[in-house]
């Protein structure tokens, strides 16, 4: 069954109609995943640049929602350099775009 989403805007008033298996297969679906592994790939390899990093780790997790791409601290040198340089969240500020 389909669903219809409305909003309005400054020229109007937009409807989205929208079948939420579909949707459901876009946010979770091997494409999706793909593309969010691509992007935590870009994060990680930043990080790892930064401050003599060594290993971070990058992985896509489905969640019951949609599929998230995480970036995380693979070992003790890449947590204490999280946690000094605030490494993670330059290399995400980095990567947009």
């Amino acid at each position: 069954m389909a669903k219809t989403y409305s909003a309005s805007t400054a020229h109007g008033t937009v409807h989205l109609r929208y079948e939420p298996s579909k949707l459901d297969e876009l946010l979770k679906g091997d494409k999706m995943q793909r593309k969010l592994l691509r992007k935590a790939e870009k994060v990680r390899d930043r990080a790892t640049s930064m401050y003599g990093g060594r290993r971070y780790g990058a992985r896509v997790t489905v969640g019951k929602k949609r599929a998230h791409g995480v970036v995380y601290t693979a070992d003790r040198h890449a947590m204490r350099s999280n946690v000094l340089h605030n490494t993670l969240q330059k290399a995400l500020g980095n990567s947009k775009g």
